[in-house]
């Protein structure tokens, strides 16, 4: 119930927002249906259109209150700062002592532990969840680049296990520097957690339904 306490009173705060204005900074695109005003956006590679009234997502009402959280506080924010193209761990992001445990446990330790000894198959869940090859300077098995929404770019690092060396399978997500002007902390690691359900999700479902 608190949750939905906020994203409805979050909802209140995008009632003054002009959609038409700030679509293009959002990488969103203006749409009006049944003459009221809609922002349509890709959320995790599925479509999402959204409203002051409600979101729905592939057609669906989202029904996860932390989804409404999270897509309204992208809206409220209404960043406009190109992508740098710079990428910076959780560590460089202000307010982050409380959520670097989180963004470890919700993300980076699960896709590591679901994904250990199946790089290919990451490889392939990545790519299905709209990931692209990215440059790795380290000596990673898998490196991908993705844009869970359309101005917040993750970085994804994958080391497999080495069993006889002693290395545990490790994963990292890294972020490009201009993410601040688009969400706060509590909601990025948010996004990152739901990033991570949707790629092990992908893998269980064959890495096949949107590639």
């Amino acid at each position: 119930d608190l949750y939905k306490i906020t994203a409805d009173h979050i909802r209140e705060r995008i009632e003054s927002h002009d959609f038409s204005a700030i679509a293009e900074g959002l990488g969103a695109q203006y749409v009006e249906k049944e003459d009221q005003p809609h922002l349509r956006l890709s959320y995790l590679n599925r479509d999402c259109l959204l409203s002051r009234q409600e979101i729905r997502i592939e057609g669906n009402p989202a029904d996860n209150p932390w989804d409404n959280i999270l897509l309204y506080n992208y809206v409220h924010f209404s960043g406009n700062e190109p992508i740098r193209g710079e990428w910076i761990p959780i560590d460089n992001i202000p307010g982050n002592i409380p959520k670097k445990p989180e963004l470890e446990h919700g993300c980076e330790q699960k896709i590591a532990a679901h994904f250990e000894g199946k790089a290919d198959r990451l490889e392939r869940a990545g790519r299905a969840l709209g990931g692209s090859k990215a440059e790795d300077e380290s000596s990673a098995d898998v490196a991908l680049a993705f844009l869970p929404l359309p101005k917040i770019p993750f970085f994804l690092v994958f080391w497999d296990a080495v069993p006889e060396e002693g290395f545990e399978a490790r994963a990292k997500v890294l972020f490009d520097r201009s993410v601040t002007s688009y969400l706060d902390i509590e909601s990025l690691v948010f996004l990152a957690e739901r990033f991570a359900g949707a790629l092990i999700r992908e893998d269980e479902n064959g890495g096949a339904s949107k590639e």
